[in-house]
């Protein structure tokens, strides 16, 4: 008797993309802030809007939901990529919906929307080959802490707060140093519980 054995397993694509054209502000832009089924995914990516609505005069803000169209839809892609000027997806705090949440900032990238997934440490391997898998380079996602799903409200908005500066620099959007976002973003990090325990002898 003969077995069969199926390897499900995709090969990394040779192909490489380039990113979609970087933006020099977000001022008189659309935001796109596009979720998965993570818990703190909507509220991560709120908080982050909200300090960026803070520090640039945003055209305005469309938000969309894995839940509304479920897997594997290209209707979100389409519909974020005509209306925005750059999109944030999240989150990834596991293995799977950290590859997910690269793979849908991949899918703006190629419909010419600057993107960015948010992917908590752990996982970051995970993502970045994801993004070397769909032909991108390791500028499609921004690390932050972990965990996400298990925040309050308030450890939310600090994450938010933390990785505010690394996602407009992915977007292509420079922050001088000794701006008032960039004091800002200083200030957050000096007084972040994480911080304190990163810089802990």
């Amino acid at each position: 008797m003969s077995v069969l054995l199926l390897n499900p397993t995709v090969a990394a694509s040779n192909l490489r993309r380039a990113p979609a054209p970087r933006l020099e502000t977000l001022d008189g832009k659309v935001l796109g802030l596009y979720a998965n089924a993570k818990t703190n995914a909507n509220a991560l990516l709120d908080a982050v809007a909200a300090v960026i609505a803070e520090r640039f005069a945003i055209a305005g803000v469309v938000r969309r939901s894995e839940m509304e169209n479920g897997v594997g839809s290209n209707g979100p892609y389409d519909f974020l990529a005509a209306r925005c000027d750059a999109v944030i997806t999240a989150v990834g705090d596991c293995g799977s919906c950290s590859a997910r949440s690269t793979q849908d900032a991949a899918e703006i990238e190629r419909r010419g929307v600057a993107a960015v997934s948010l992917c908590t440490k752990p996982f970051v391997p995970v993502a970045r080959s994801m993004a070397r898998m769909q032909g991108f380079d390791d500028a499609l996602f921004v690390e932050i802490e972990h965990p996400v799903s298990s925040l309050d409200a308030t450890g939310v908005a600090d994450r938010a707060g933390l990785v505010v500066s690394e996602i407009l620099d992915v977007l292509g959007v420079r922050v001088a140093r000794g701006s008032s976002l960039a004091l800002q973003m200083e200030s957050l990090i000096a007084t972040s519980p994480v911080a304190e325990l990163n810089n802990a002898p």
